[in-house]
């Protein structure tokens, strides 16, 4: 008979600034913890540690974040046995509303080699960014291009 998530306390430390710090996790499954961020929209960086870096030495923890209705993780970042801590800044500030309820933060236990290929989702968006960016000053060139008149 199982009695839901397990609650882990001090394995991980959250720290947003102005809050108090929260260790308090879920157990989903063997490797994954969540816990849970209110008022996510006022949270515009987050500190992460790993108070207790008992995992593989080819293995990091992979941070990833969830928004209502929780259908999907986004990759934030990784923790590892020679970096256990680090400050993210949050890729939902100032693009959810500010009324969203909370926003599900969870770590998972993974193997170095899959987390390197992860990119977080504020590295996606600056591409995207540059990328649509490169594209305007093309169209603008061949459009002001379009106006020259060759003499011959």
């Amino acid at each position: 008979m199982s009695s839901g998530p397990k609650v882990v306390n001090d394995f991980f430390a959250v720290l947003i600034p102005g809050r108090p710090m929260n260790t308090t996790f879920l157990q989903v499954a063997e490797a994954n913890v969540v816990t849970e961020i209110e008022a996510p929209a006022l949270v515009k960086e987050i500190g992460i540690s790993l108070l207790q870096p008992k995992i593989p030495e080819d293995h990091g923890v992979g941070i990833y974040f969830s928004l209502p209705p929780f259908e999907e993780f986004h990759y934030l970042g990784l923790l590892t046995l020679k970096c256990p801590s680090n400050i993210f800044h949050a890729p939902w500030h100032e693009k959810i509303p500010g009324n969203t309820p909370l926003l599900r933060l969870g770590a998972s236990v993974e193997p170095l080699e899959k987390l390197k290929e992860c990119v977080p989702m504020e590295v996606k968006e600056e591409k995207n960014d540059l990328n649509s960016a490169v594209n305007i000053a093309k169209d603008l060139s061949n459009f002001m291009s379009s106006f020259t008149q060759s003499t011959g």
